[in-house]
């Protein structure tokens, strides 16, 4: 989706989760992070509830640091 949206490749610095209405990379707000997981495992079949944990999202305090 990145590529698709920016022409390019993510690089090292840019968000994992971005805001698709900017025309630059942008972090995504709390809520869309949340529907960008909730619909990425529900895509794939997987249990939203383990990888917003594996991915460090299982707070709502986990929302302002930068996802690795």
């Amino acid at each position: 989706m990145f590529s698709k949206k920016f022409g390019r490749l993510p690089e090292q610095d840019d968000e994992l989760f971005f805001d698709e209405t900017e025309q630059h990379p942008v972090r995504a707000s709390q809520d869309e992070i949340r529907n960008q997981v909730f619909a990425a495992s529900e895509a794939y079949g997987l249990n939203c509830f383990m990888l917003l944990s594996y991915l460090g999202l299982s707070t709502s305090a986990a929302y302002d640091q930068p996802v690795v």
